[in-house]
């Protein structure tokens, strides 16, 4: 009988991100999609609760081996760091919370000291659920670097919870984009040009530019905080490309960027803070 999981993310729309335009539900629901994946592809079967309060009584129905709630935190615009709560500290619990919260606490900007692994009672998903539940707060929404992180980094997110959960189960981690990364054909050494696609200069927002230039100011450049592309912008982003080695193409004289442009400026700056 497959391994099964049930991921509960957050179902709270008004708990808005600091300085990104979105918010706390349809951030955590992203991460527990792609949680899925990962997790479906290591063969763990898994169920995805949308009903919010409903979700607990939808989980004991599925009657999986881990419950996970997926939130994302907020306080005083200065917390950080990844917390996560049991309902005891029992040896079942302990054996999915510890690998969950020290593979997250590896990737987080930054960890406050004392913040760790915490007991909660008064929590329906963790007092109500008949499985072993392990409650996630990946980290603080309301930091406007840190919700950045959070919106750019879902899929490490993803791949770094499924990793602790495998490995807390027992079962062989298999990342499925490494095997995507493999079908080249039969050149090891080929590679398939990636799809740009390039942004309207000055003309219409976008939130990935928003994104972008969040990014960028968080790296020291000081750029509008809009959904623009300017000729400052339009600097910037040769820059850090420059700095970066990346190979970027351009169309009429103006970089294009992609996700993977995005992820690799987001990589860059997070590992140079």
């Amino acid at each position: 009988m497959a391994f099964k999981v049930y991921l509960s993310p957050s179902n709270q729309p008004d708990n808005t991100y600091n300085g990104v335009n979105t918010n706390e539900r349809d951030n955590c629901r992203a991460i527990a999609n792609l949680l899925k994946e990962e997790l479906v592809f290591c063969g763990i079967e898994v169920k995805v609760g949308l009903n919010g309060s409903s979700n607990v009584t939808e989980s004991n129905a599925f009657k999986p081996n881990l419950h996970i709630p997926i939130h994302t935190n907020a306080f005083n615009k200065k917390a950080r760091g990844t917390s996560v709560m049991v309902y005891s500290k029992d040896k079942n619990n302990m054996k999915y919370a510890e690998p969950v919260f020290n593979a997250l606490k590896g990737i987080v900007l930054k960890q406050d000291p004392g913040r760790g692994i915490s007991v909660r009672t008064d929590l329906k998903e963790l007092n109500a659920t008949v499985s072993t539940a392990v409650y996630i707060e990946v980290d603080f929404h309301d930091v406007k670097e840190v919700a950045v992180w959070l919106t750019t980094q879902q899929s490490l997110i993803a791949k770094t919870i499924a990793k602790a959960i495998c490995k807390a189960a027992g079962i062989t981690y298999k990342d499925k984009d490494e095997k995507k990364d493999n079908t080249n054909g039969n050149n090891n050494n080929s590679v398939s040009k990636p799809e740009y696609y390039a942004y309207n200069f000055g003309t219409q927002p976008n939130l990935a530019v928003y994104l972008i230039k969040l990014l960028l100011n968080n790296y020291g450049y000081k750029l509008d905080e809009n959904g623009y592309i300017g000729s400052g912008t339009e600097n910037a982003l040769k820059d850090i490309f420059n700095k970066m080695n990346f190979k970027y193409d351009t169309k009429d004289g103006k970089v294009l960027i992609n996700e993977r442009a995005c992820k690799a400026i987001a990589d860059y700056v997070f590992n140079k803070k």
